[in-house]
């Protein structure tokens, strides 16, 4: 039976409504996990948090779960509805990182000759699936559980957000690959650029804010990855035939245009609903700052995305682990001019310390 085709507009719209927060929900959200427990397989609630981030009631997980849809419905939109740029006809798929299900019941539902695995480190998926799709709980920062040479298409999902060792990801979705088969790593980066590239002028606390994330994440060891990155370590893992493809993701306001504006609406939306809690992790464990400093700091940059148009980055990595009958490499895409690394753009941003000490002395540590 054909389904009726949404407009983007009718895509999104019941997507951009503002959300209801419980009191604490800022504390709360799934974009970077405590990996402290056993790799696992089992299927039936094995933990009382989501990601590793404990709650006490279950209003913040299905506020972290709608942040998550909201954000898989954006990149689908950014990237024209394509679910994966490698191309391939996989039987078998394994779908790491895979949040709230959405890729792996769309690719499922997509392919019905596909059989998917969708794996994540919390169980936060839905309990009716598609008879070919199948979730499993996972540490996948460790080794994982699946055996060598198994599946056809391994994608992994929101690789800065799920994952800290990203050398680590790509070494065991070249193990579980087969001989010949794709891998595909997506992705977005944290810097914020106006639109024609700068970190400078407008925007001034949201570029501190692009320089803070990196530098509190990687002080935290969830060293941030660019496409340029990705591309690199695919090729270090021994992957051949890497190729690349970024997208812009407008935020803030912008030049009235009909096919930007239902992207720019659910980027305003996801991006300034999860500011404050993926800010505090960085701010505050990896840079030391106090909890009232970075709730100020983080007002200053929403603040930011509406005083001149401004994008940040996603990607996708794809490579095919090499055949049996292969002999060297082919030589990947060449890194393109969108893909600078983090530490090239951040460098010429102006130090968020200063910031911190103009918020008031009320708040600076002594």
């Amino acid at each position: 039976m054909s389904r009726a085709i949404e407009t983007d507009d009718q895509f999104v719209a019941h997507l951009v409504q503002p959300p209801t927060n419980s009191a604490d929900d800022s504390d709360h959200d799934s974009t970077y996990s405590d990996d402290d427990s056993s790799s696992t397989v089992n299927l039936e609630g094995q933990w009382q948090s989501f990601d590793g981030i404990p709650h006490s009631n279950d209003e913040p997980v299905q506020n972290s779960k709608d942040r998550l849809d909201a954000e898989h419905t954006l990149i689908l939109l950014v990237w024209n509805r394509r679910l994966y740029n490698a191309t391939v006809i996989p039987k078998t798929v394994l779908n790491v990182g895979a949040g709230t299900g959405a890729w792996a019941m769309h690719f499922g539902r997509d392919h019905p000759e596909s059989t998917v695995i969708g794996s994540h480190s919390a169980l936060c998926q839905p309990s009716w699936v598609h008879s070919n799709v199948e979730f499993q709980l996972d540490r996948l920062h460790q080794p994982w559980t699946w055996r060598e040479n198994l599946f056809d298409f391994v994608c992994v999902g929101n690789l800065n957000h799920n994952f800290a060792d990203k050398e680590h990801v790509c070494t065991q979705a070249f193990r579980c690959a087969k001989p010949g088969g794709l891998v595909e790593i997506h992705g977005s980066e944290f810097v914020i650029r106006r639109n024609g590239g700068s970190t400078q002028g407008p925007a001034y606390h949201l570029s501190q804010w692009s320089r803070g994330m990196y530098d509190g994440l990687t002080k935290l060891g969830r060293m941030p990855a660019s496409a340029s990155d990705c591309v690199e370590y695919m090729r270090k893992t021994g992957f051949e035939q890497v190729e690349s493809e970024t997208q812009k993701v407008p935020i803030g306001d912008g030049p009235a245009d009909n096919n930007l504006e239902p992207i720019r609406a659910l980027a305003n939306f996801v991006f300034t609903d999860r500011l404050l809690p993926i800010t505090k992790r960085a701010f505050v464990d990896g840079l030391g700052w106090e909890r009232e400093e970075v709730e100020v700091f983080s007002a200053l940059a929403r603040n930011d995305i509406w005083e001149a148009p401004c994008y940040y980055t996603t990607f996708r990595i794809w490579g095919r682990k090499p055949a049996l009958t292969t002999s060297d490499p082919v030589p990947g895409a060449p890194v393109t001019p969108d893909m600078i690394p983090f530490e090239e753009t951040l460098a010429k941003i102006g130090d968020y310390d200063a910031t911190r000490g103009a918020l008031g002395a009320g708040y600076a540590k002594r």
